[in-house]
C-alpha cells in the first residue's frame, strides 16, 4: 500500500484527539452522578426512616424529604442532557471526518477515530442506562411521596 507510512492528516489528528477528549469526560461524569446518587438517597433514606425529636423537626424532615428527590431527579436530567449533547457532538466530529476524508484510503491503515457502531452502542449504554435508572427512581420517589403511586 503506497500510503502505509505516511502520516495522518491534521483532520485525522484532530478529529481522534475531540473524540477522544469527550469520551474521556463520559467516565467522569457518570462517576460523579453515581458519587452524588448515593449521597442523596443516604440523606432520602435518613429523613425517610429517623424519627425526628420535635414537631419542629418532622416539619423541616418532611420539607427536605420533598426536597431531595426533586434535586436529584433535576440534577439527573442535566447530567442525562449532558451525556446526550457529548454523544451528539461526538457524532457530528465522526461525520464531518468522514464528509471531508471523502472515503480516501490514505488513512485505511490507521485506527479507526472512534469505535465501531456496535462498540460505541455498548460503551454508551451504561452511561446512558444508569443515568435513566437514576431518572427513574427520583421520579418513582417523587410520585410515592405526593402519592401518585401507590403500593399496596
Amino acid at each position: 500500500m503506497a500510503y502505509e507510512n505516511s502520516p495522518p492528516s491534521e483532520l485525522y489528528n484532530v478529529s481522534r484527539k475531540q473524540i477522544q477528549s469527550y469520551d474521556a469526560g463520559l467516565g467522569p461524569r457518570l462517576l460523579w452522578l453515581i458519587n452524588g446518587q448515593a449521597f442523596g438517597f443516604g440523606i432520602y433514606c435518613g429523613l425517610t426512616f429517623a424519627m425526628p425529636p420535635t414537631p419542629y423537626l418532622l416539619q423541616k424532615a418532611t420539607m427536605f424529604g420533598g426536597i431531595i428527590p426533586l434535586v436529584g431527579a433535576v440534577v439527573t436530567l442535566f447530567t442525562l442532557i449532558d451525556i446526550i449533547t457529548t454523544m451528539v457532538q461526538m457524532r457530528k466530529l465522526r461525520k464531518n471526518y468522514s464528509a471531508a476524508n471523502n472515503g480516501a484510503e490514505k488513512e485505511s491503515a490507521l485506527p479507526l477515530i472512534d469505535a465501531t457502531t456496535a462498540d460505541r452502542f455498548f460503551q454508551r449504554f451504561a452511561t446512558v442506562g444508569t443515568t435513566v435508572f437514576f431518572l427513574f427512581i427520583w421520579v418513582f420517589f417523587i410520585l410515592y411521596d405526593h402519592q401518585i403511586i401507590k403500593l399496596s
